[in-house]
C-alpha cells in the first residue's frame, strides 16, 4: 500500500491525464491568430463569437513556423469522442485588409478545422496550416 501510494505521489503532478494535447502549426507564410473551442452543441465558431463574444481576448498569435499547443477532453465514450473540436484561424493580412466589423458582418476567416477527436486521433494530434 505504501508502495502504491509513493509511486502515485512521484508522477509528474503538470500532467493532466484527462486531456490530450493538439499541435497546431503554421506554415502560412505569414503570422496568424487562432482561436480553439469545443462546444457541447453543433454550434459553429465563427468571427462573430472571436470579436463579439470573447472580445478577441483568446486568440493565440503565433508566427510562421511555429506552432501552439490546443486541448481536446479525452472522451469517456462514443458520444464524446464524436464531439467537435475546432481551430479558427485570421492571417495577418486578413486582418489588416478588413476592419473587424467586416470580418463579423461578412463572417470573414482563413481556416475553420472541425475535428472529432476521432479524426485527431488519425491525425497523431497534429493539424499543419498551410495558408490554403
Amino acid at each position: 500500500l505504501i508502495c502504491n501510494a509513493c509511486s502515485w505521489l512521484a508522477e509528474d503532478p503538470g500532467v493532466d491525464v484527462n486531456w490530450q494535447n493538439i499541435q497546431i502549426m503554421n506554415k502560412s507564410g505569414e503570422k496568424i491568430y487562432a482561436l480553439e473551442f469545443m462546444f457541447k452543441d453543433s454550434t459553429l465558431l465563427t468571427p462573430q463569437y472571436v470579436f463579439e463574444v470573447f472580445g478577441g481576448k483568446l486568440l493565440i498569435e503565433t508566427e510562421n513556423d511555429s506552432s501552439f499547443i490546443g486541448k481536446i477532453p479525452i472522451p469517456d465514450n462514443e458520444l464524446q469522442a464524436n464531439d467537435k473540436y475546432q481551430v479558427i484561424i485570421f492571417k495577418q493580412s486578413t486582418l489588416d485588409k478588413y476592419s473587424k466589423e467586416e470580418i463579423i458582418k461578412q463572417n470573414i476567416f482563413d481556416k475553420r478545422y472541425e475535428l472529432s477527436y476521432n479524426e485527431l486521433k488519425k491525425m497523431n494530434f497534429k493539424i499543419t496550416y498551410s495558408g490554403n
